[in-house]
């Protein structure tokens, strides 16, 4: 088995952990609970992830006596739009909210930039947890706090910066992926190494047929 990787993330006065690993999801609860207030949590996710991964990943949240309430929007980028975040707002507010408590963003991308948004903005601010189910949002928006959703004159043109409490990226959810999807992400990591990391650069492009190819340590690393 695959050890975890934890990444701490030092933003002052602000600290969150990036968890990165193979079957996360069978303890997500282990991760989640010393987060909460009280034992429930809203969970925005993307329909398609969580039809996807929704059981697997609740099984250990309901173990753990959490009550979860789903609010499901719909995959791609038109869930970016000021009707699906008037929405998500409107649900979240309708499971009685409350200031100390956590959602948790469960998807691709888009989820991730919506729940931020709405999150950073209920209550003037709640916490939320990403929890990131593609190649490219493990390796890309589920960090740094950038939060936000598409007007008539472009996209992200409407956001905030709100950082997480904590980053579940399991790697095993990749496995349900495209090769479109793959690429993409391997994209944005040869991206990363060809500005920041020469070494890292280098090792892209000894390992990349199995960071492409396989879930295996070589794309663990990676992300």
């Amino acid at each position: 088995m695959q050890n975890n990787n934890k990444i701490s993330v030092d933003l002052k006065p602000n600290k969150y952990d990036v968890i990165i690993g193979a079957d996360l999801y069978a303890n997500a609860a282990q991760y989640i609970t010393p987060l909460l207030a009280r034992n429930r949590l809203i969970i925005i996710a993307d329909e398609n992830a969580w039809a996807l991964h929704g059981d697997r990943f609740s099984a250990s949240l309901r173990a753990a006596q959490i009550e979860i309430f789903v609010v499901r929007v719909a995959s791609g980028e038109t869930s970016k739009s000021f009707a699906s975040f008037e929405r998500v707002i409107e649900e979240i507010l309708a499971h009685g909210v409350e200031r100390t408590d956590v959602i948790v963003a469960f998807g691709g991308g888009v989820v991730g930039d919506l729940t931020g948004f709405a999150a950073g903005v209920i209550n003037r601010g709640v916490g939320f947890i990403q929890v990131p189910t593609t190649l490219l949002s493990q390796v890309d928006s589920s960090v740094g706090g950038k939060t936000a959703i598409n007007a008539r004159a472009g996209k992200n043109l409407v956001g905030i910066f709100h950082q997480p409490r904590l980053v579940l990226a399991d790697t095993t959810s990749l496995k349900t992926l495209g090769s479109r999807d793959i690429m993409a992400g391997f994209a944005e990591i040869f991206k990363i190494g060809l500005i920041n990391d020469a070494a890292f650069f280098d090792y892209c492009q000894t390992n990349a047929e199995q960071i492409i190819a396989n879930n295996g340590p070589e794309r663990q690393y990676a992300i």
